[in-house]
């Protein structure tokens, strides 16, 4: 799949990024490299695959306990802003 530096520019603008010309000639490279990857990927015979094979292992859970924490001033120790008790977050959708 052909992946050009227009196209990582746009995906750059969605995600609030900004390159250089020659980074996003270099992630152009990149991109095309990993879908080739899949492509090839894609081609392989893989049926027959689609169990997975049995381990022997057993999956351990911990049970789930509710344990009440008081301290507010500790959990939001690392808070940027609080307004009315609540976290403030940036707007998201302009």
């Amino acid at each position: 799949m052909k992946v050009d530096k227009d196209t990582i520019q746009y995906i750059a603008r969605l995600a609030k990024l900004e390159f250089t010309e020659e980074e996003a000639a270099r992630f152009a490279g990149e991109f095309e490299k990993i879908l080739d990857h899949f492509e090839n990927i894609d081609k392989e015979d893989l049926t027959g695959l689609d169990e997975v094979p049995e381990s022997g292992a057993e999956t351990v859970l911990r049970r789930d306990e509710v344990k009440p924490f008081d301290n507010r001033q500790e959990l939001f120790r690392n808070t940027k802003q609080m307004r009315d008790g609540f976290l403030a977050i940036p707007k998201v959708l302009e």
